[in-house]
Formats: structure tokens, C-alpha cells, sequence
């Protein structure tokens, strides 16, 4: 597998500079999808980042991954909670969503930080 360090090094960062209300901390961290679409643009919006992963990129359907998804990442420990509406994610998802868009020239990293095009 590629080097994965800059991609955790920004989600560590980000699940530290998180406020609380917007983690979930069970047996590992979970960040609220819109926490990450924030943080990836101040204008994106939440809900139309994730039909932009689903139409786009068949990444998150209905809240959860898709088979495709699971398939090609069999190997990582993917999670997604849903807790009353709202979608947390685990440090595995992020790191795929950001490889992901990464890979389709969607985000670029610069100053130890990813920003959507």
C-alpha cells in the first residue's frame, strides 16, 4: 500500500480539533461526516457532499458503504455509525473518502491539510 502517513496525520489532526458533540469515541474515534465536510470547504454542504460520494464516486449510499467500496478496501476496517440521522465515520472511511477523491483529482493536499477543488 502507498504512504499513508499524510492521510492520518490529517485525520488525527482533525479528531483532535473536533469539539466533542461531534465525536463518538467507542472502541476507536468516529467524526461526523459533516465535521469532514467542513473541514474539507467552508462551502460544501453536507448533504450534497454525500450524493456528490454516492452519483459521483459510489462511495456512501444511504448512510452506509457501498459494496464496491467494501470490496475494494476488504482489507481496511471500514465502520460507519448512525446515530439518529447523523453519520459518524471511523478513521478507515476518511482515509478511503480522501484517497478516493484524491485519486479523481477532487482534493488537493497542501499545507498538511486536503481542500476540495
Amino acid at each position: 500500500m502507498k504512504d499513508t502517513t499524510k492521510y492520518y496525520d490529517y485525520i488525527d489532526k482533525l479528531i483532535n480539533d473536533t469539539p466533542d458533540f461531534m465525536i463518538i469515541n467507542d472502541d476507536e474515534s468516529y467524526v461526523l461526516l459533516d465535521r469532514l465536510v467542513v473541514d474539507l470547504s467552508e462551502n460544501a454542504m453536507p448533504w450534497l457532499f454525500k450524493v456528490y460520494l454516492d452519483k459521483n464516486y459510489n462511495i456512501l449510499r444511504e448512510d452506509n458503504l457501498t459494496d464496491y467500496i467494501k470490496d475494494k478496501y476488504k482489507d481496511i476496517d471500514l465502520k460507519v455509525k448512525n446515530e439518529n440521522g447523523n453519520v459518524f465515520l471511523n478513521k478507515d472511511v476518511i482515509y478511503v473518502i480522501l484517497k478516493e477523491l484524491e485519486e479523481n483529482n477532487q482534493v488537493v493536499y497542501e499545507n498538511e491539510k486536503f481542500n476540495l477543488k
